[in-house]
Order: C-alpha cells, then sequence, then structure tokens
C-alpha cells in the first residue's frame, strides 16, 4: 500500500505565520493541478488538509506548538505561488480555513 502523496511530495512549499497580525501565508514554487477551494486545520494532530474540487491533500509536515493558537485564530490563509529564482510571487489567492477539533 503505497503512502497518500503530500503537497511537499510534490512541491517546495512553506508557511509563515506573521506573528504582529496574526495572518498565516503559505508560500509555494508550483501552481496547483487542481482548483484549490479551502483548506481544513487538525487542532488534534497539526494536520492541515488542502481540499481541491477533485481531491484533498495533507501538506505533509505536522503543525503544531506555536502554529496552533494562529491557526485556531484564523478564517482564511493567504497562498503565494514564488518565482524560486528571482523570489517574486507570480500568482496568489486567499483561501478559508476551518478548524477541526477531534
Amino acid at each position: 500500500m503505497s503512502k497518500r502523496k503530500t503537497i511537499l511530495d510534490e512541491m517546495i512549499a512553506d508557511v509563515y505565520v506573521n506573528k504582529d497580525d496574526g495572518s498565516i501565508t503559505i508560500l509555494h514554487e508550483k501552481p496547483f493541478d487542481d482548483e484549490l477551494l479551502n483548506l481544513q486545520y487538525s487542532a488534534h494532530n497539526g494536520d492541515l488538509i488542502f481540499q481541491f474540487k477533485d481531491k484533498e491533500m495533507k501538506f505533509g509536515e505536522e503543525l503544531l506548538g506555536e502554529f496552533l493558537s494562529y491557526f485556531r485564530d484564523s478564517t482564511h490563509i493567504t497562498l503565494l505561488q514564488m518565482d524560486m529564482k528571482t523570489k517574486n510571487p507570480i500568482a496568489g489567492l486567499e483561501v478559508p480555513l476551518s478548524i477541526i477539533y477531534h
């Protein structure tokens, strides 16, 4: 049985938290191959789940510890596709975030 692919299996991506305003931004290197509808964060195990139109994928790294309070207080996440050579943004979107407590 093969392991389900994660976002980190498919591309370089990182999560950033702005401690001044509590905003969360995910920088990633490639466009997504499906329409991203929303994100879910599990307060129990730190999984960040990307919910696309036709599939869902986990981020690939548990986001617990200091991340927990920022995710719990957020209603959306900004995603920016970056040009890895120039470090400039190519595209961006804001996606709703829901929290799962289980």
